[in-house]
């Protein structure tokens, strides 16, 4: 561990650092003719500086906090509209300068584990003799008020005037964290300067802390990733009886549609960066194949059994979302997608089976955002099941108002425009519906097809009654 953490960490048992005692964000600057502190007095989550320190540093920039699903994010970065946070070495010899960004104390405690990431972007310069030296530069990431080291970027001396970026990830097994810590520490020689770019709104662009709670980060990635491949898959899905006369099936069939699987290979990518060590529940840790194999779905040790596709862990998950739309499309339709030659006919297809595709994906969404609040309050599948799908809580209404837009859609499009007798538009699932219900049924099909997916992809032991999931009754309706 690098010196100068053992040093804060040292202070900090002894309360010798002093913590905000209103708990907003902070920012300290240090150097040999004394320090600084600005706070966030107003509660914004910025705060902007514009200083002259003993006669040795001459620094202007912001500090910033922000919460962003599960990640809670530190950042220095530029006060508009200047392009660079400046700071510069004033004093007749060289000068080592500490900055101390210290985040609001969060309500809920995150980890473990406890993810981290660090980002160091900036840039040396000198606007006088245009010679630069560095000697010493690096940022620290650390939590629970300075007194956890999570992780470090010492950075390589400087002797040109250039930029640079570092940055780590990592993962801490037992820490937990009401806070965040950025301490970046540099040398300068005189007329040099510091140069930190705008941080791309919390991108990772400048110099930067991210804590989260690893496993809830993994969990959102993987329910985030399948709704985006599900909202993919049913576009494709659309789109093949959009362009089709006769039969659409084998469009629909049609394995490795080529934007979907950009989409679960971005999911797979994610589960690689975001899901060591995988969590003790809401993922599912096995590998399976994907990608347009023959074998696609299927649980895998390696790719030599996925007839062409792809063995990875993810794979479950990124498959069984893909799975979920083809499955609903032939809900509506059957083994065979047929389309109708008459141009009514076929746009009332296309417009409800995006319409019905549209349902399934607002589920994935409402889930992920249920799981992504209400993390704190789910420990294992039981509690899962108990908090976000026995039932399906709605709070903002999105899902229910996705399904009116469904009937809305089945009324203007199909019924509104003549085509009637839309069972035997639809001869899937829902055939026997009359014209006045089958919206319902429709609905009904796209939360039986989320919730058998979820069932797999979040690997829910036992799994949700998907029976009474679509339609709360014990109909046979979504069988196992």
């Amino acid at each position: 561990m690098h010196a100068v953490v053992g040093i804060l960490v040292a202070l900090c048992l002894a309360g010798l650092v002093p913590t905000p005692a209103d708990a907003a964000l902070e920012v300290t600057i240090d150097t040999s003719g004394g320090s600084q502190t600005f706070s966030d007095a107003d509660l914004d989550g910025i705060v902007d500086f514009n200083v002259i320190l003993g006669g040795v540093l001459d620094a202007s920039g912001r500090a910033k906090e922000t919460t962003e699903g599960v990640n809670r994010k530190i950042t220095l970065a530029p006060t508009p509209p200047f392009s660079d946070a400046i700071f510069r070495n004033i004093s007749a010899g060289p000068e080592t300068y500490t900055v101390t960004v210290r985040s609001n104390t969060l309500a809920g405690a995150l980890g473990p584990p406890l993810g981290w990431d660090l980002f160091y972007r900036a840039a040396v310069g000198d606007d006088v003799d245009f010679v630069v030296n560095v000697p010493s530069h690096f940022v620290e990431a650390l939590a629970n008020v300075g007194t956890i080291p999570l992780g470090i970027l010492v950075a390589n001396p400087i002797n040109s005037i250039t930029p640079f970026q570092f940055e780590d990830h990592g993962v801490d097994a037992v820490a937990t964290t009401n806070d965040a810590w950025l301490v970046w520490t540099f040398t300068l020689d005189p007329n040099d300067e510091m140069r930190v770019p705008f941080d791309g709104g919390f991108d990772g662009e400048s110099i930067q802390v991210n804590v989260f709670n690893h496993s809830q980060k993994c969990s959102d990635k993987m329910n985030n990733g399948a709704r985006k491949i599900g909202d993919r898959a049913q576009k494709s899905d659309a789109k093949c009886v959009k362009t089709s006369t006769g039969l659409a099936t084998l469009c629909v069939d049609a394995p490795g549609e080529l934007k979907t699987l950009k989409k679960q290979d971005k999911l797979i990518d994610d589960f690689s960066a975001h899901c060591d060590p995988v969590p003790a529940w809401g993922v599912n840790s096995f590998s399976c194949c994907y990608g347009g194999g023959t074998n696609d779905g299927d649980i895998c040790a390696d790719s030599s059994t996925c007839g062409g596709g792809i063995c990875s862990q993810g794979g479950c998950i990124a498959e069984v979302a893909e799975a979920g739309i083809n499955e609903l499309t032939h809900d509506l339709y059957g083994p065979a997608v047929a389309v109708g030659p008459e141009k009514l006919k076929r746009k009332c297809q296309n417009v409800v089976s995006k319409a019905v595709g549209r349902v399934y994906t607002e589920h994935w969404k409402v889930f992920r955002l249920c799981k992504r609040d209400n993390f704190n309050l789910i420990g294992n599948d039981t509690d899962l099941r108990a908090v976000c799908l026995e039932p399906e809580p709605d709070p903002d209404f999105k899902l229910q108002k996705r399904e009116a837009k469904l009937a809305d859609t089945v009324q203007q499009k199909c019924l509104g425009k003549a085509v009637t007798g839309l069972g035997a538009v639809f001869p899937g699932e829902c055939a026997a519906s009359s014209d006045a219900t089958i919206a319902g049924c429709f609905s009904n099909r796209a939360a039986c097809r989320f919730c058998r997916a979820v069932n797999y992809a979040d690997a829910i032991v036992p799994p949700t009654d998907c029976d009474l999931f679509d339609d709360n009754s014990a109909n046979a309706s979504c069988p196992p």
